[in-house]
This record gives structure tokens, sequence and C-alpha cells, in this order.
């Protein structure tokens, strides 16, 4: 292959991938202003340009392409916790620096909007639900348990099954609370109101753990 056909061959690549992108964001928008029922192919179209062939293409159709924008959000939402669990830092800090940017963004507008839209139509998008946890609930506990896993082979933590140690950290982080919220039983928190949910919700966590026992 010549330079010039290799050159070409990027260019047709690169305006592919930007058509990807586009259709993905063009997706969420459409998803997050109408939800998964009521969004339509000549919407999303419209708002990104390209053709209903190259949608049909390149995500099988609209639910292959809403499954890949929640997708995508999902896990840029867990990669952004991991920028929190530094092993070199004491696990208190850590953990409470992961319970407030969690608790910031679980409790954000798109946020709460999202898991509405999930909660009102997650019966007929079953894959849509199975995606979402996938990439959001079940790759932060994930991420989560590893770093747990990581610090009790340092002794910072003694953690017998990180895995459910994750789980019951992150559940209780957020609990009924985030259910009132979407439900507009209750109003959004307020930062002071975060800030004190994870403050607590770290200091049961790790005394439970027998951490705050420690020197």
């Amino acid at each position: 292959m010549t330079d010039d056909t290799t050159t070409a061959a990027r260019k047709i690549q690169s305006r592919g991938e930007a058509r990807r992108r586009a259709m993905i964001e063009a997706a969420w928008q459409v998803m997050q202003d109408k939800g998964c029922e009521a969004a339509t192919l000549n919407d999303i179209i419209s708002l990104s340009g390209g053709s209903r062939a190259t949608l049909y293409e390149a995500f099988g159709g609209k639910d292959g392409l809403l499954e890949a924008a929640v997708a995508e959000r999902c896990s840029a939402f867990s990669e952004s916790m991991q920028l929190v669990l530094d092993e070199r830092n004491d696990p208190r800090a850590v953990l409470l620096a992961l319970a407030a940017a969690f608790l910031e963004k679980v409790f954000a507008p798109e946020s709460i909007r999202t898991m509405g839209i999930f909660c009102a139509e997650g019966g007929r998008f079953p894959h849509m639900i199975e995606t979402f946890l996938r990439h959001g609930p079940r790759e932060l506990s994930g991420r989560v348990a590893r770093y747990l896993e990581s610090a009790t082979r340092a002794g910072k933590l003694q953690v017998e099954d990180p895995e459910l140690a994750a789980d019951l950290f992150l559940s209780m982080l957020q609990g009924q609370w985030v259910l009132r919220v979407i439900a507009q039983c209750a109003p959004p928190p307020t930062p002071e109101q975060l800030r004190s949910r994870a403050e607590t919700a770290v200091a049961i966590f790790l005394d439970g753990l027998g951490a705050g026992r420690k020197g």
C-alpha cells in the first residue's frame, strides 16, 4: 500500500469515526430529551447529520445506537471514579474522595434524568438496562473491589470479600435517597448534604471493617 493510499484510508476511517461519534452524541441528547421509546432515527440523524444507511451499518438500528451511547457514558462515569482510587493515599482519604465524586455525579441532573428514563422504560428495553448495569454499576463496583483488595494486600485495610464490600459501600452511598429524588419525592441534595452523606458513609464503612480502630 502506497503512502497516498494509506493517507486516504486514514482520512476515510477518521471521517467514519467522526460520523459515529456525532451519532452517539446525538442519540444521547435525543434520549435525554425524549426518552428511549419516543426517540426516533429521524431525530438522531437530523441532529447528527449522516444517513440512515450509515447508522444501520455502524449500529444495526436505534436500539444498538442507544445502547452504544449508554455504554460510553457509563464507562466514562466509571473511569472518572478510577482517578481517585490512588493506592498511595490513605484509604479514608481515598474513599472520601470517591464518595464525594460518586455522589456529585449520581445526583447531577443528567444522571437523575437518565435513571428516571430507565425506571420508566426499562421493561421495554431490557438490553439497555443490561448495558447500563454492565458498564455502569458493575464496572464501578469492580474497580472499587480491586482497590479494596489491593489495600488489604498492603495491610491498610482488612476486607475479607472485596466484591461484596464494594457493592455494599456504593449502595450505602446512594441508598433510597436517589430513588426519592428520581420520583420527585425529595428535592435534589445540596452540596452540604452530599458532603455529610459521604463522610458518614465512609465512617460507618471503615468502622465496620475495623479500620476505624487502627492507630
